[in-house]
This record gives C-alpha cells, structure tokens and sequence, in this order.
C-alpha cells in the first residue's frame, strides 16, 4: 500500500538507514549486510542523533526539498522514528579497510539506488514517476560511496564530509 501511495507523486521506499544528525538527514543505502544496522547502533550513542530506521525509509519531495522520514519497521537495530529531516547526503554502502568517499556519476548512483527500492513493477506510470523522481534526486542531494570501517571514527568522517559539503570528489580517506 505504501509503494503504490508513494509511486503515485509523493516519493519512494528504499532500503536504507536514516539518520538525522542534528537537523541534517544522511541517508546510507546499501543491501543487507553492508552496515546500516551497525551505523545505526554507532549513531544511536550520539547526543543529538535520531535513528529514522535502519530498514526502511521514505524519501519525498515538498517543493524544492527532498527529506526523509522513518517507517514503523525497524531492522537490526530495533529503533524507529516517524521523524522528517531534509536529507542533506546520500551514502552508498561498503565495506572498507579505511573510511573513503568513492565520487560518482549520476548513472551509477541512480542505480545503485535502484537496487534498493521498493518499485511498484505493475504500474507503467508509477514507474515512470520513480525514474524521474530518482534522476531528480541524484543530480541534487550530494552522493558518493562509502566505505567504511566499524568503528566510531567513521560518525566524524561522514560529519566532516556533509559539512564541507564535498561531493563527487576524487576520493577522501582516514
């Protein structure tokens, strides 16, 4: 029922982790297994942190602003918000032996994305809808890939990397 709302003008479902980090909503997308349950548990520790949900998350459009809200569905991390925070980055998730921002083109992040969408297959026109809606939103919110090491420092990096606001750029490491 949500996917068919949404598809019909308002947004997306993606399978993602939502965080809004002080008024700034950072969306980490990947599939099962690439660490949102473990960035939420690092980012649930942090004082000005909510964690939107690291299963399922809205993604809509109000004017010129794209944000975020949680769902009532947690994943690993068992925490859930019915928050809204204007999304501020988009990070693609991997596993790394250092934290790095991998920069990429529009083409590729609109698919990488489409892998983790929930799409509504049985309406030509709703998908349409979330085509445009997809090219939109990678060609205005900053995105890169992320690779990551468990651990606390990676919180700062992707802090430092959202306030800089560096995006697609050649490639960030600590």
């Amino acid at each position: 029922l949500l996917v068919n709302l949404l598809s019909r003008g308002r947004g997306l479902l993606v399978h993602a982790l939502g965080i809004d980090d002080g008024g700034k909503g950072l969306l980490f997308v990947g599939p099962s297994g690439s660490g949102k349950s473990t960035l939420a548990n690092l980012y649930g520790s942090r004082h000005g942190v909510t964690v939107l949900g690291d299963e399922r998350i809205v993604i809509r459009k109000v004017g010129e602003v794209f944000s975020i809200s949680g769902t009532p569905w947690p994943g690993g991390g068992f925490s859930v918000s019915a928050q809204t925070v204007p999304l501020r980055r988009i990070l693609f998730l991997e596993h790394a032996k250092t934290n790095a921002l991998y920069a990429e083109n529009p083409t590729t992040l609109s698919g990488l994305l489409f892998q983790q969408l929930f799409l509504p297959f049985w309406d030509p026109q709703a998908l349409a809808f979330v085509l445009r809606f997809v090219d939109e939103l990678v060609h205005s919110v900053p995105a890169d890939r992320l690779g990551f090491v468990d651990g606390a420092r990676v919180i700062d990096f992707v802090r430092q990397a959202t306030e800089t606001q560096l995006s697609r750029s050649p490639l960030i490491a600590r």
